[in-house]
Order: structure tokens, then sequence, then C-alpha cells
């Protein structure tokens, strides 16, 4: 039955279009893998930022508090 359809169809479209649509398959699925993987790698490089600009704001108020310390201490 398979064997079937798979002649009906080579005989009313050729091989050229099987060639193609086979390279069509072929080049969406590495275009699709290609855009996901880009969207993972943004969304990596936007949390890395995000956390070093917590880890700046978290420096600053650890010297703001030390700081605050040592002109509070009585000379």
């Amino acid at each position: 039955m398979n064997r079937v359809i798979v002649l009906q169809v080579l005989t009313t479209n050729g091989s050229i279009h099987i060639i193609f649509f086979i390279i069509v398959i072929f080049m969406g699925s590495f275009y699709l893998v290609n855009l996901i993987l880009a969207i993972v790698a943004m969304s990596y490089d936007d949390c890395q930022k995000q956390e070093q600009e917590e880890e700046k704001a978290e420096a600053m108020v650890y010297k703001v508090i030390c700081i605050g310390y040592c002109l509070s201490l009585p000379f």
C-alpha cells in the first residue's frame, strides 16, 4: 500500500519535487534549531547582565554601609 502511494507520487510529480521537499524540510529544521539556540543564548546573556548589575548594586550598598560605619566611629 505504502509503495503504491510513493510510486503514484513519483509518477504525478516527478523526482524533482521530492528532492525539493527533502531540501526544504532539512533547511527548515536547521533554521528552526538555530532560531531556538539564538533565543536561548540571548536569554542567557540577559540573565548574566542582570546578575552582574545586582552584584554591582550589592557592592555599592556594602561600600555605603562601610563608609557610614567608619564615619560613625569616634576618633
